[in-house]
């Protein structure tokens, strides 16, 4: 808690303000796991993303190769 809490120690008033800290002080500690937490999960799912696309554009890929040979478009290309 800090400079805070000790100013607050010293004034008996101020006991509800010291609860108060503390209850945020706790509030934003759990604020910032639960980030980190979903940090994480939004890094894993970007990566999880970007493998999608990627193998998608592969099939992608494949595919239109496979419509080429279909049309005999790759034996003119490499017939001599």
């Amino acid at each position: 808690m800090g400079w805070i809490a000790d100013l607050l120690k010293e004034i008996p008033s101020a006991a509800r303000y010291k609860f108060e800290l503390e209850q945020l002080e706790n509030e934003n500690l759990s604020l910032k796991t639960e980030n980190g937490v979903l940090q994480a999960k939004l890094l894993a799912a970007e990566e999880k993303i970007k493998e999608l696309e990627k193998r998608i554009s592969d099939s992608h890929k494949y595919s239109d190769l496979e419509k080429d040979i279909e049309k005999g478009g790759l034996a003119n290309t490499y017939s001599t």
